[in-house]
């Protein structure tokens, strides 16, 4: 900040004063500048409230929070789950095992989506049950993502995650951002179950929900390179990241380790809200669509144009299920 700048310009000279005191008389060079002390005084009285100004906390802010219900809840399979934040509800799809049940109460992909011009955020999650992958960092296992759009981009702004011993905590996200209208993506913990999310703006701001900026409903199914396992953060897995590149809604089915297309998945994929679309990016030579079916849904095998070349070879396309060549940020 230009302020801050000017502050230390200021307190250049004088601190190179100060230094000389120790190589000279200290006592005679502080009786001769008692102007000298008030000013060094009053400049770091100065620079601290500058600095206060500038260093938002949750101790210093009075907020107002919101359901991330009552805001705009994207991602989700199934729109009108129990519970908004788990991708599938297990008490309705049956067959799980308690491994595959953990990963699907995930809210891998989830989105809550607003508008505010409040300068802070804040949220207060309360967790169900959580996960300490080794493979992947509790930023993305267990923390939030946020991204903002600028120029029709959506730029990544921060992310933030509680201490194991005090994830229920509230959590600042960002602060400091100037006092203008933003459009918001908050991406949910891709290896954490939420019982309840709230998002926090200061009083007397506006918190608003986003109207949907994607088009379409497409579900992903795959495993750990889906799911985001390694990632460093919870809006970095593939399938999100073509949403943002692509304007698709995405919606996440990866289950790290358990993409076999077991018939309970195929349940959930058939019951799902989506447009009729399931992508299998990176197929290479994989038979899944012969072994399975399409599942009356529209099926498309995604890989580099000379992996396609050879598949064709010994695949047939149909009405419901189609070959194509390219790359994933292509695909549109």
């Amino acid at each position: 900040n230009t302020s801050v700048f000017h502050l230390i310009e200021r307190c250049e000279p004088v601190i190179n004063s100060i230094s000389l005191c120790q190589t000279s008389d200290a006592s005679k060079l502080i009786l001769k500048n008692v102007k000298m002390k008030n000013t060094v005084l009053s400049i770091l009285l100065s620079l601290l409230g500058v600095l206060g100004l500038f260093a938002q906390s949750e101790k210093n802010v009075n907020f107002a929070f919101t359901d991330a219900q009552d805001l705009t809840m994207l991602g989700q399979l199934f729109p009108d789950n129990p519970n908004p934040f788990q991708r599938v509800d297990t008490t309705r799809f049956k067959g799980f095992s308690a491994g595959e049940s953990r990963q699907v109460r995930s809210s891998t992909g989830i989105i809550c989506a607003f508008r505010t011009n409040s300068t802070i955020i804040s949220v207060k999650p309360e967790y169900g049950e959580t996960l300490f992958p080794s493979n992947t960092m509790g930023l993305s296992a267990r923390g939030f993502d946020l991204y903002i759009k600028k120029d029709n981009q959506w730029l990544y702004a921060a992310s933030a995650v509680s201490g194991d011993k005090a994830l229920n905590n509230q959590l600042m996200i960002i602060n400091n951002m100037d006092g203008e209208e933003k459009e918001c993506l908050l991406y949910l913990p891709i290896y954490s179950e939420l019982k309840s999310l709230k998002v926090g703006v200061q009083q007397g701001r506006t918190l608003l929900p986003l109207e949907n900026p994607f088009r379409h409903r497409i579900v992903f199914f795959g495993s750990s390179f889906t799911h985001g396992i390694s990632t460093s953060r919870a809006g970095m897995n593939y399938p999100s990241q073509l949403g943002r590149a692509t304007g698709l809604h995405v919606l996440n089915l990866g289950c790290s380790g358990n993409c076999k297309l077991q018939p309970y998945f195929c349940d959930v994929l058939c019951a799902a809200d989506a447009d009729a679309a399931v992508l299998h990016i990176g197929c290479g030579m994989d038979s899944r669509v012969l072994r399975v079916g399409t599942m009356n849904h529209k099926w498309y095998d995604v890989d580099f144009p000379e992996v396609i070349e050879e598949r064709k070879r010994y695949f047939t396309e149909s009405a419901d299920y189609r070959m194509l060549a390219g790359y994933a940020r292509d695909c549109t």
